[in-house]
């Protein structure tokens, strides 16, 4: 009976210790996967304008991922008809071609960009892919000044438990989840 008593509570204490970390463990990986997804749209832009893919019948066009401090729970894949390595809105040329919402309450918290130092809580942020290149051209904008040709963009992310990852595009092409 003892050996009985014993065995329930040790399986008490670990279904205890289990059930109470399984909410951050949960949020951990949520916000990881929200990540690779921000990773993945990058990726895609990439693809979009090495494998030729056309607009109409452009096939010179560019393909950029859009992302705004006034909007943090969606960005967007974009068209870049006119070639200026940023977003137009309408009625600009660039069309939105798909939108990505972070779902679960997760929200892009900051949008940083370095030409030489780094620089955040910009406005906007793009990383635009021109063809035939596989390297990314970085353009911010702080508010007041339009900087072009940055080194590297990093997308941070946040769960609503504080949880946060970033994603990083490098001007070679290089993107990551570190």
């Amino acid at each position: 009976m003892m050996e009985l008593l014993v065995s329930l509570a040790v399986f008490v204490l670990i279904s205890t210790i289990v059930l109470m970390n399984y909410g951050s463990f949960e949020s951990s990986l949520t916000t990881e996967s929200l990540a690779y997804e921000v990773a993945l749209a990058l990726r895609q832009a990439q693809v979009f304008s090495l494998s030729v893919r056309g607009f109409g019948s452009n096939f010179q066009v560019a393909y950029g991922i859009h992302f705004e401090r006034s909007d943090p729970t969606t960005f967007f894949l974009y068209v870049d008809q006119n070639d200026n390595a940023r977003y137009d809105p309408l009625p600009g040329p660039d069309v939105i071609l798909e939108t990505f919402t972070l779902r679960k309450g997760s929200t892009i918290v900051d949008l940083c960009a370095q030409k030489t130092v780094l620089q955040c809580n910009l406005m906007m942020l793009d990383v635009v892919y021109e063809r035939p290149n596989p390297d990314a051209n970085i353009t911010s904008f702080d508010g007041t000044t339009r900087i072009f040709r940055n080194s590297n963009a990093t997308i941070r992310i946040r769960s609503p438990q504080g949880v946060e990852k970033t994603v990083r595009a490098m001007l070679s092409g290089q993107i990551s989840v570190p």
